[in-house]
């Protein structure tokens, strides 16, 4: 009972490719806000600048937890997916 080895890209690889390009859109996204935020931030109240840091900080760490979580969930479902 042979089964050809890497058969081609199935679905679920497609999907852990378009989940993975999703995440790096998200962090080019937090790296744009970065950079403009860094660029203004000599014209803006010391106020905005530091509201602005907030919510980067807020959307990294919410980066951080949904990309770890992401990750986890993926993990388990490849060792369900081993058992059977």
């Amino acid at each position: 009972m042979n089964q050809p080895q890497n058969s081609g890209p199935t679905f679920s690889k497609w999907r852990l490719r378009l989940e993975q390009i999703f995440i790096a859109i998200l962090h080019f996204v937090l790296l744009s806000w970065m950079i403009a935020t860094l660029q203004e931030a000599g014209n803006w109240p010391m106020t905005k600048v530091i509201l602005h840091f907030i919510g980067m900080s807020c959307y990294g760490g919410l980066l951080i937890m949904s990309t770890a979580h992401w990750a986890k969930k993926r993990m388990h479902w490849g060792l369900e997916k081993k058992k059977f």
